[in-house]
């Protein structure tokens, strides 16, 4: 099949490149419908909750990094690959901590953005470094 077109079973080269993130911000969508009081509690050390989203947050950053590198930042060099990466991530993550504002004993923090920030430049990051390692390599 030439390149960009469509395959009926597994749809257009975009949607391929961006699913991984697609799924994965679904991943993060369900465990934000958790209320609050059903969580796990986790160690009383200085906001652990915080390491939580920035982990989770690095998967989707690296997720995005690898479907914006395979379609709208493609060739743009790593600042803009890791920029789009970060900004799809930051922006997820206040949609999500708008999203627990809704959902029983969650509240919404504007730290836990920043940590999904920081969170999505980690993985991109690491992205980025295995890319260059495997060039030069």
């Amino acid at each position: 099949m030439p390149p960009g077109t469509t395959s009926p079973v597994l749809g257009p080269p975009w949607l391929r490149a961006w699913a991984p993130a697609l799924l994965w911000s679904c991943v993060i969508f369900g465990l934000s419908t958790i209320p609050g009081n059903k969580l796990p509690p986790l160690p009383g050390w200085w906001n652990v909750d915080k390491l939580v989203h920035g982990a989770v947050y690095a998967v989707l950053g690296a997720l995005c990094w690898l479907g914006g590198r395979a379609t709208s930042v493609r060739g743009r060099g790593h600042l803009v690959q890791v920029s789009a990466a970060v900004t799809c991530t930051a922006l997820y993550g206040i949609t999500d901590e708008l999203h627990q504002a809704f959902t029983p004993f969650r509240t919404p923090d504007p730290f836990d953005v920043i940590a999904d920030a920081v969170g999505g430049l980690v993985g991109a990051l690491v992205c980025v470094a295995i890319v260059a390692r495997k060039t030069r390599g």
